[in-house]
């Protein structure tokens, strides 16, 4: 096993304990089995490790008191709660600063005074409740002294106090047939029966607040008062004495035992031996809030204290100690404010607590099942609100600890005493980046060892002596971890992100690995493996984000289950995220989608089956995030909705768990789970840690329902009435509505609870009515009912008993028996003279009708044939009667009569009507005829009526015209239809053709004819068949008319042929019309030319995935292909290649070819690749000269070099053109491969591209593959072009100066000015790294002309010194300097700044510079020598040089390359090159200058063959400027060498 670096804890900050050890008979012993030795030799040592550890104080806090709040938005009177009581049916009653209020859990019913009303509340301000043992509810109040309320019939008594003043109430207590009143005035004493009232003790005025009180009756039968004068007991004979001394009381209680409590100014005493009162909290040296309000005993024994202004205490009288609890803004669940008035805990153990202005907080007095462990960081603005609590690991230390790994990347570890330490320093020291990667999954291998996976890697844990190390796994250099669990061999299971599961040998062996998901190729992408289950029988079971898997390590075999969409019986999801055995040996299976049972079928195969959840909240929970089992065999469930648990011997049953029962959040955390020694369970969500005893998870308990209000009668919905006393419903007979209130009093969690109910009798069987409390029932009949009402507990279990609420239904006096039998007498009297008168009447009407039906049969059969209505108009009454049957009725249908008398005609129309009318009327028409609109129930419908006079007087004239109507809308319509119909066929663009069952045509449009050439003379009467083409088989023309005749339509593409041959391609949709039996009578058909629109798509679709220039496909189309290529290799298990390449030096052929041919060059390249690649390989061209292949099916990297070689060798011979030209070039080829370095396209292209220039680089004509270096390489040279714009503004550049010396004479001549750059981020950059990138980016320009400035001026100054006045200044010149701006003009700037003479002024430039050759060049050094300027060849020998045009240059100096220097005293060859440069530039009359020169048997070979100057280490190091000036001062010619160099 190879390890890494090791971290030991050091000092650090001493821990803050977060929980009192009195509190861990409530939240549960955290580590309570661990042996006391041990647990003291951790402690022990973890104290010694003060000095030692890098743990800090965490923030973490158990919070295991789960508040439930109520106030005004539940009914409540008023927010500020001054009192509480529990009547004996277990009603809560609170009095509050603004009335009274009934609390059953679901919603208050306030009482409030009501002026001039006797029985109401006597005031609304309540200071103090009480009940007594006869169904009444004492209150006293700030103004109105006491009442007393029935709570049998819902009754207020008012007990006025005699005199000017009525002193406020502070305590009631009824008890001896007596009420006992604590007033700010003193003790008073009432008698309920006679009203009188006695004081029994003053005390003495005192201005202000008069301070609470408190009363209690011991079991003598003695009445102790707690007041501001101190603690006073009544005896038998009603005299008050005071016990102990005056001290300033305002709470007292007698607890179980018998022990009296009180509490005051001073905090909380005990009454000892009956006569004294001892302090017990706080301790004398405390310094915390002490003013005790308000005390409450608990089931446990424990004490409550309300604390003025300072939250509550839980006092234990066993120990002393007492834990506070404090408002907390930050937790929804905890004490709503500080300031607490009241306390109770009722008969079930639930404390109550009333606040100031929060109205009411109810939490179990034992503290919620689950104690919630708060991690969450106290910098919420770094980690965030949830994820800095958010638990993702855990596991047992072997010392008790529990050790935890949350989301932000911290390592915490917690104690027996809850006290929280922050141990993520030893991750930091190991080389944990907690920014970048976390902790997913912690385990304890037998040697108490803990080990840590993370999406870093695995690190290995000492928890004894606090150290951590990184723990490399041979064989995976990035290994990201996701779950691991202890294997049975003491080896350690590794569930990883990406490379399956790995069998890890904790004491050196090689690790070996599984492969997963249906055995794909180690190589291949492997699911992420999120739980581990090793079994008794030896299998391990996996569950991965492909489904599960179940894994023999002996055989090495495997089996996967995935989910299968639409059966029932599947996993429903393929993400599973837990995996755990219950008691009766069952594996369960957690995933997204729920849980699943595994169970063995009868075929030997495996089964799933879902099991539904439930959640406390209502909303089924979706995922299933963790699973464990306790010591009874009970699975516990972690979901997205709560906790829950799973009891296999009840069948199943689940039991939900929400935040009400203490849960950190209703959301757990993938594998954050972990059984302790002692048998409890941790959970781990999103808020934190829920560490918990499951034996010690109460059972709900079942509260029986009770009546809560009723409401009879229509106003039953909206006034219900509180039901006093429900011993029987009376319900009078004029009540339809009944309506009832149920509740079971649970004031934590109402909403869990379910109702049912029934009425023997009236209802068939339970009426389940869900959450909702309300009954309601309509006409009940008469009688005696008795409705049954049964509650659930929150786990959904019913209560056996039920509510029985007698119903009495009174009957209406008219359903009497007797008033019965009277109706019925009368009634068979009346029946009797009633059929004897209608018989008669009956026989005269049958005749009459007879004749009237058969000639109203006539008539209608007339009008039902004709489909007309017949009419007649009295013109005297203007009434128009018309006689008409229904349109859709049959012959046997009675006739509809109307009498109209407003018949409505169109106004558009009327004059034509009434000028028919006339014309007949006058006798001009024999009948009136008209065509018009009329108003209908439809609306305007049209008509065509006929008719005729048929009546007139002596006169002559008509006074009745008769005849038929026929409505004509439908007709019309059609016929616009039709019209509209030939206008649209006429005016379209698509062919229509109508075609009959024989597909010859009867009917075309225009269109057809200007689309085919054929007229409808010519297509008329004959077949379809004269369109078709021999681009289709006779075959598919006749499939498609059978298609049509069977389906009714068709729709498709096909080619069509025109009159003159020629062949089209046309859409075609084609429908049957059918007769009456269903049969195709007709066909039509419309024809759309698409041939143009066919070739465009056609064109636009080469355009976009083809290059026009090389047909090779462009980058959109690669980029597709590249795509499918990687799915293909990745379902595979196979490699493919991206070759990225550039043809070396295009751009020059380019330039100097033009254009055209360098078109020409790219489609030669372009078959060329194509014939080398072959055509199962993609080759694309990006643009310009890049091109890309794609291979793919590679066995490995070394088939992509082969193809990149076989590239280069291709491109050995030249590229022939069109005009028989011949071209040399070579590409540069970059090589990226997938998976080994990229999984996606992008990348892969961008890998490919950054190793081009690698090749590029290093020589062109080659190829390189990608490495992950050349990517740090490439951001590091941003970085420091991108800090190199910045580097004048901040100053970071310097000049430093190398001297050049005289061979001759032992003078120093010159110096060089070379640029230093020393970047803040970066350190010391060397001038080979930034100089090409102020090049690239032109910022040489800005820098150069810097240097040149500094240079001069220094030089300047030097000058000023005398005797320097011969020392020269060489200026190194870029090229990018001498092409752009105006070199010359600055030179003959800054030496005018400068004032130094020109002459001493020396520019070197590189041989490339100066060979370049171009006019431009020239000029320019012709201008520097116009100034005076002298100019140096530097670096001699590296270039080509043209020896003739260098002749030509005003050159004065040439300095030779360190290169050839360096070996001159045993290279024959470098010797031979120096002593010929210097030769060659004295022949030319040239200046040489020898670089880097470090030894005297250099400096005496360039002596002995007649070099000028040298330069190098040997003389002198670059200096800084001022180092320099002491150095030219210093240099003495008579005694050269290097001592002289450092001065």
């Amino acid at each position: 096993m190879l390890r890494g670096s090791v971290a030991t804890a050091r000092a650090g900050t001493p821990v803050r304990r977060l929980l009192p050890r009195t509190a861990r008979a409530y939240t549960g012993a955290m580590f309570a089995n661990a042996p006391f030795a041990a647990r003291t030799l951790v402690l022990a040592a973890c104290a010694a490790c003060v000095a030692l550890a890098t743990a800090w104080a965490a923030r973490a806090e158990v919070r295991d008191i789960h508040f439930v709040r109520a106030g005004s938005e539940l009914g409540l009177a008023q927010n500020t709660i001054t009192a509480l009581a529990q009547d004996a049916d277990g009603f809560v009653w609170v009095g509050t600063q603004g009335g009274l209020s009934r609390y059953d859990g679901q919603r208050f019913v306030s009482f409030r005074e009501q002026p001039g009303d006797a029985n109401s509340l006597q005031d609304n301000f309540v200071t103090a409740l009480a009940a007594d043992a006869k169904d009444g509810l004492w209150i006293g109040t700030r103004a109105g002294y006491v009442s007393r309320l029935d709570l049998g019939d819902g009754r207020f008594h008012r007990y006025p106090r005699a005199g000017a003043y009525t002193p406020q109430v502070e305590a009631l207590l009824p008890a001896g047939g007596a009420t006992w009143i604590g007033t700010s005035a003193g003790l008073d004493r009432l008698d309920p029966a006679s009203g009188r009232i006695t004081r029994i003790l003053a005390l003495p005025a005192q201005g202000g607040d008069n301070g609470a009180q408190g009363l209690a009756r011991d079991r003598r039968g003695d009445v102790w008062y707690a007041n501001r004068a101190g603690l006073f007991r009544v005896g038998a004979d009603a005299r008050a004495l005071r016990i102990g001394p005056a001290l300033r009381l305002s709470a007292l209680r007698i607890d179980r035992a018998g022990r009296m409590w009180a509490g005051g100014d001073g905090g909380l005493y005990l009454l000892r031996n009956g006569d004294s009162l001892q302090r017990v909290w706080p301790q004398a040296d405390a310094q915390a809030p002490s003013r005790v309000r308000a005390i409450a005993e608990a089931p446990d024994g424990s004490l409550w204290l309300s604390i003025a202004d300072a939250g509550l205490r839980r006092f234990d009288p066993q120990t002393g100690a007492a834990r506070a609890l404090r408002q907390d803004e930050r937790d929804p669940a905890g004490l709503p404010e500080d300031v607490v008035n009241a306390l109770m805990i009722d008969r079930s153990g639930l404390l109550w607590v009333g606040t100031q202005f929060s109205g009411l907080a109810i939490a179990a007095s034992r503290g919620a099942p689950f104690p919630w462990i708060d991690l969450r960081s106290p910098d919420m603005a770094v980690h965030g609100p949830v994820a800095s609590g958010s638990v993702r690991a855990i596991a047992q230390g072997p010392a008790g600890f529990l050790w935890i790994g949350t989301d932000d990347g911290r390592l915490l570890r917690v104690d027996a005493d809850g006290t929280a330490q922050d141990m993520t320093g030893l991750l930091a020291s190991a080389g944990f980046d907690a920014a970048s990667a976390r902790i997913t999954g912690i385990a304890r291998t037998t040697d108490g060892t803990l080990w840590l996976g993370t999406l870093a890697g695995l690190f290995e844990l000492d928890p004894r002596q606090l150290s951590l190390q990184a723990v490399d796994v041979p064989g995976f250099a990035r290994l990201a971890l996701r779950s691991l669990a202890p294997a049975r061999d003491g080896g350690l299971w590794l569930g990883s992100e990406r490379d399956g599961l790995i069998h890890f040998d904790t004491h050196g062996g090689a690790p070996r690995q599984y492969l997963l998901h249906d055995g794909h190729a180690a190589d291949a992408a492997q699911p992420a493996v999120h739980a581990l289950l090793e079994t008794g029988d030896g299998l391990l079971w996996l569950g991965s984000n492909h489904g599960l898997e179940m894994l023999d390590p002996r055989s090495g075999r495997h089996r996967a289950f995935h989910d299968q969409p639409g059966q029932a019986d599947g996993l429903g999801s393929d993400l599973v995220r837990a995996l755990a055995k219950d008691g009766k040996g069952r594996l369960w299976v957690g995933t997204n989608a729920g849980l699943v049972l595994v169970a063995h079928g009868a075929d030997g195969g495996l089964r799933f089956a879902s099991k539904p959840l439930v959640s406390a909240t209502g909303n089924t929970p979706s995922a299933v995030y963790s699973l464990a089992t306790d010591a009874h065999g009970m699975l516990w469930i972690g979901t997205n909705q709560g906790l829950l648990r799973l009891d296999p011997g009840d069948g199943d049953a689940l039991t939900a768990y929400g935040r009400a029962d203490g849960l950190q959040d209703l959301e757990f955390n993938g594998g954050a789970v972990a059984r302790l020694d002692d048998g409890r369970l941790a959970f781990g969500g999103i808020r934190g840690l829920n560490v918990f005893d499951p034996a010690r998870v109460p059972r709900d308990v079942e509260q029986p329902p009770r009546l809560l209000a009723v409401g009879i009668g229509e106003r039953a919905g909206t006034d219900m009435s509180i039901a006093w006393n429900p011993n029987r419903i009376e319900l009078p007979p004029s009540a339809g509505l009944l309506r009832l209130r149920v509740g079971a009093l649970d004031y934590l969690d109402a909403e869990r609870v379910r109702y049912r109910h029934r009425i023997p009798g009236v209802d068939a069987q339970w009426i389940d009515n869900g959450n909702s409390p309300d009954i309601t029932y309509t006409l009940l009949p008469a009688g005696d009912h008795v409705l049954e009402v049964q509650a659930s507990n929150r786990d959904g279990s019913w209560n056996p008993n039920s509510l029985q609420v007698p119903i009495h239904v009174q009957a209406p006096w008219w359903r009497h028996p007797l008033a019965l039998l009277a109706y019925a007498l009368l009634a068979a009297i009346a029946s009797l003279f009633a059929w004897t008168r209608w018989q008669r009447h009956r026989q005269r009407e049958q005749r009459f009708y007879r004749e009237l039906h058969e000639r109203e049969e006539r008539l209608k059969l007339a009008l039902w044939a004709s489909g007309e209505q017949f009419w007649d108009y009295d013109l005297e009454r203007r009434q128009l009667l018309r006689l008409q049957p229904d349109e859709h009725s049959d012959p046997e249908t009675p006739l509809e009569i109307r009498i109209d008398d407003e018949h409505q005609i169109h106004p558009d129309d009327l004059p034509q009507v009434l000028d028919h009318l006339r014309e007949h009327l006058r006798g001009q028409t024999p009948l009136f005829q008209s065509e018009h609109r009329v108003r209908t129930a439809q609306g305007w419908t049209w008509v065509r009526a006929r008719g005729r006079a048929v009546e007139r007087d002596a006169d002559g004239r008509v006074l009745h015209i008769a005849g038929t109507a026929r409505n004509i809308t439908r007709l019309r319509q059609v016929d616009r239809e039709r019209q509209i119909a030939a206008e649209v066929l006429r005016s379209m663009n698509e062919a229509v053709s109508v075609l009959d069952r024989d597909f010859r045509f009867i009917s075309i449009n225009p269109a057809f004819t200007r689309m085919t050439g054929y007229s409808e003379a010519e297509v008329i009467g004959r077949g379809a068949e004269i369109l078709n083409t021999s681009q289709h088989e006779p075959e598919f023309y006749l499939a498609m008319r059978k298609h049509l005749a069977e389906h009714g339509s068709w729709s498709g593409e096909m080619w069509q042929i025109r009159k003159d041959g020629e062949e089209f391609l046309c859409m075609v949709e084609a429908i049957a019309i059918r007769d009456a039996g269903g049969r195709p009578q007709f066909f039509v058909g419309v024809i759309s030319d698409i041939t143009h629109r066919k070739r465009a798509e056609q064109e636009l679709r080469y355009l976009a995935n083809f290059d026009t220039l090389t047909n090779l496909p462009n980058r959109t189309l690669l980029a597709e292909r590249l795509s499918r290529a990687i799915v293909r290799a990745r379902r595979q298990g196979g490699r493919i290649a991206v070759l990225f390449l550039d043809l070396d030096r295009f751009k020059d052929v380019n330039d100097s070819l033009g254009h055209a041919a360098g078109d020409r060059i790219l489609r030669a390249a372009a078959l060329r690749l194509q014939r080398t690649i072959g055509e199962q390989h993609t080759v694309a061209r990006l643009g310009g000269d890049e091109f890309t292949v794609v291979l793919e099916n590679l066995v490995g990297p070394d088939d992509a070099d082969r193809s990149a070689r076989e590239i280069i060798m291709a491109f050995e011979a030249p590229l022939q053109l069109d005009d028989l030209q011949e071209i040399s070039i070579s590409p540069s080829i970059g090589i990226s491969l997938y998976p080994d370095h990229a999984q996606v396209p992008t990348d892969l292209l961008k890998h490919a591209d950054t190793a081009m220039y690698q090749a590029k680089a290093a020589g062109r004509r080659t190829f390189v593959r990608y490495d992950e270096q050349m990517d740090e390489a490439v951001r590091r040279r941003a970085t420091i072009a991108s800090a190199l714009r910045k580097v004048l503004d901040r100053d970071e550049l310097r000049v430093v100066y190398q001297p050049r010396m005289s061979v001759r004479d032992s003078r120093i001549v010159g110096v060089e000015a070379l640029l230093r750059w020393t970047s803040a981020e970066h350190g010391e950059i060397p001038p080979t790294t930034f100089i090409p990138l102020a090049e690239e980016t032109g910022m040489i320009l800005e820098i150069g002309e810097w240097v040149l400035r500094e240079a001069c001026l220094a030089l300047k100054r030097w000058r000023q010194h005398g005797g320097l006045e011969g020392i020269s200044m060489a200026v190194n010149v870029s090229a990018l300097q001498l092409s752009r701006g105006d070199l010359p003009a600055v030179v003959e700037r800054v030496l005018a700044e400068s004032r130094l003479p020109a002459e001493r002024l020396e520019l070197e430039l590189t041989e490339s510079v100066i060979m370049a050759g171009t006019d431009h060049t020239t000029r320019r050094l012709e201008a520097f020598r116009k100034l005076g300027v002298s100019l140096a060849v530097d670096d001699f020998g590296t270039g080509y040089s043209s020896l003739a045009y260098l002749k030509r240059l005003p050159i004065t100096t040439l300095k030779i390359d360190k290169e050839f220097v360096r070996d001159i005293t045993h290279d024959p060859d470098d010797a031979a090159i120096t002593t010929t440069v210097i030769a060659m530039a004295h022949a030319m009359e040239l200046n040489v200058v020898a670089e880097g020169v470090e030894s005297e048997a250099q400096l005496r070979f360039l002596r002995d063959h007649g070099c000028d100057e040298i330069q190098g280490y040997w003389l002198s190091p670059p200096l800084e400027a001022q180092r320099c000036l002491a150095f030219l001062r210093n240099w003495s010619p008579a005694a050269p060498g290097r001592a002289q160099a450092a001065p």
